[in-house]
């Protein structure tokens, strides 16, 4: 997700992008936070999750399943 922020900034200036992160912000307060969550730890949560959803679809061939922990 700050990929493409990144990239939006560069393709339509600040001011766009500002808009766009205020919202997604906006978005996770309201639809995904709970009381005890903070937008950073739903966006983490999120990024863990595409991950193990990336390595599940597509596996390297004949590898070890690979363990994801935080740091």
């Amino acid at each position: 997700m700050l990929d493409a922020l990144c990239f939006w900034q560069g393709e339509t200036g600040p001011q766009v992008t500002e808009f766009l992160a205020t919202s997604i912000i906006y978005f996770i307060e309201q639809i995904l936070m709970q009381e005890h969550e903070t937008v950073g730890a739903v966006l983490h949560h999120l990024s863990h999750v595409a991950l193990e959803q990336s390595l599940d679809a597509h596996p390297a061939p004949d590898a070890r399943p690979v363990r994801t922990t935080d740091v």
